[in-house]
């Protein structure tokens, strides 16, 4: 099943981005190997949101990270290394409003929509997990993340500003 975990990490990339971010999320590949904890995803792609012109308000060409695969069961998860890289960003304002912002209120209601409908005993996507105590009541236990070395290198961002008497 390690040759499938790239075809379903990618399907969960871009089937739970998509939902998050209420936009169509895109990944060309993704690379995995849990023996190592080494990990790529290439052509990472976020949509704009409806009323904005460009296709995509986020681009990353690349994006490669290693972790401790043993931290994962533990209280703190260990990331060695994420890197991005080759990323474009799109910034489109339209009056008041701009696609970034427009995708950050997407991904806060969306994410709080998400972690009111999970089970007490999940993991929520804010490093904390719920479990059930003795009585029945919801515990949360924090997990901290480390990520000893991040890297973001040749960025692209272009600005426009749509006014709206210029349509």
């Amino acid at each position: 099943t390690y040759w499938k975990m790239g075809s379903i990490v990618k399907t969960v990339v871009e089937e739970g981005g998509s939902r998050i971010a209420g936009v169509p999320v895109r990944v060309d590949r993704v690379l995995l190997s849990p023996l190592s904890g080494r990990g790529s995803i290439r052509g990472f792609r976020v949509a704009n949101p409806p009323g904005f012109s460009g296709a995509n308000a986020i681009e990353v060409g690349d994006i490669s990270l290693s972790l401790d695969m043993k931290s994962l069961f533990g209280k703190k998860v260990t990331i060695h290394s994420i890197h991005l890289s080759n990323i474009a960003l799109d910034y489109e304002g339209k009056g008041p409003s701009n696609n970034l912002s427009r995708l950050q209120e997407n991904v806060s209601r969306n994410t709080k929509a998400i972690q009111d409908q999970i089970p007490s005993t999940s993991s929520t996507s804010s490093g904390t997990s719920k479990e059930q105590s003795a009585n029945g009541t919801a515990v949360v236990r924090k997990r901290s993340y480390l990520i000893e070395d991040f890297r973001v290198r040749d960025t692209k961002v272009t600005a426009r500003q749509v006014l709206p008497m210029m349509g």
